[in-house]
């Protein structure tokens, strides 16, 4: 399945990491900027992480989740243990969950690892932001890059218009043309998640041809091409075992859709990872 909102939230992370600090309630002390996460050898995952000060003061992890997994805790665990080796660093983990369907119970912030007899021998700490329950001022007022979460606040319905309404009279005035695309796309998609295809079509109509903008489809296709990458790493780790860090390294170089698609589908017919990659 498509999974454009990555890319989107992705490049709204990388587009004003600062104005996401803010909106999650992390601390800035120092100059602020995206960084690749440099764990893809390790993990298929590929998040982007933002440095906080120069030389790095912390870490921030932010994991955007729009579907229900349980897991989620865990892989906030796994993240910043990987994170902190690498970079030797302190990490924050917030959890930003997008959705209601998306929350759960045991979404507490402290993930406890147990031993077979229950007692805990490692408690982490992580951060939980659940959208729905943002005061939509305080997004309306953050950065620009966190504005398109503002419909996902707390706001009702019949108010989507001027939010909307404030949200395209700070695009016109903080971004370039080519970002507000990016910015209006990422809403959409976003809105999508909540809302019904005819009222995010009615509340963003004169604002942008989503749909036909050259950003839309770039986000759209990115995403895919990520997925592809990512069921082409599981399937082949299931057939072939952990791939070596070659392996993995030829594999995101790859940025031909069509060509990752007869990977996949090809793959149950070979016998290694060698004669997977050698797929064109």
């Amino acid at each position: 399945m498509s999974k454009p909102f990555d890319a989107a939230t992705k490049a709204l992370l990388e587009l004003d990491p600062a104005g996401w600090l803010t909106c999650v309630g992390l601390p800035i002390t120092g100059p602020v900027r995206a960084v690749d996460s440099d764990v893809s050898t390790i993990t298929a995952e590929a998040d982007t992480i933002i440095q906080v000060g120069e030389p790095a003061d912390y870490l921030a992890h932010i994991e955007l989740q729009v579907s229900h997994d349980l897991t989620l805790p865990a892989r906030l665990l796994r993240y910043n243990v990987l994170l902190n080796y690498r970079h030797d660093r302190p990490v924050r983990s917030v959890a930003v969950i997008l959705r209601k369907g998306a929350d759960s119970p045991s979404f507490t912030g402290l993930h406890h690892v147990r031993l077979p007899d229950g007692s805990s021998y490692l408690d982490f700490h992580y951060a939980v932001v659940r959208v729905w329950t943002l005061d939509v001022e305080a997004v309306l007022t953050s950065g620009v890059g966190a504005l398109p979460l503002a419909p996902l606040a707390k706001v009702q319905e019949k108010d989507l218009p001027s939010v909307i309404g404030r949200m395209k009279g700070r695009f016109e005035q903080e971004v370039s043309e080519n970002k507000a695309n990016l910015l209006w796309t990422a809403t959409k998609i976003l809105m999508g998640m909540r809302y019904s295809d005819e009222l995010v079509v009615s509340l963003l109509k004169g604002v942008q041809g989503m749909k036909e903008s050259v950003t839309y489809q770039a986000i759209v296709g990115e995403g895919v091409v990520k997925t592809r990458k990512e069921d082409l790493l599981f399937n082949g780790e299931k057939r072939f075992g952990p791939p070596k860090k070659r392996i993995v390294t030829a594999i995101n170089r790859i940025e031909d859709e069509s060509r990752l698609k007869r990977m996949f589908e090809q793959s149950f017919d070979v016998s290694s990872w060698d004669e997977l990659i050698a797929i064109l």
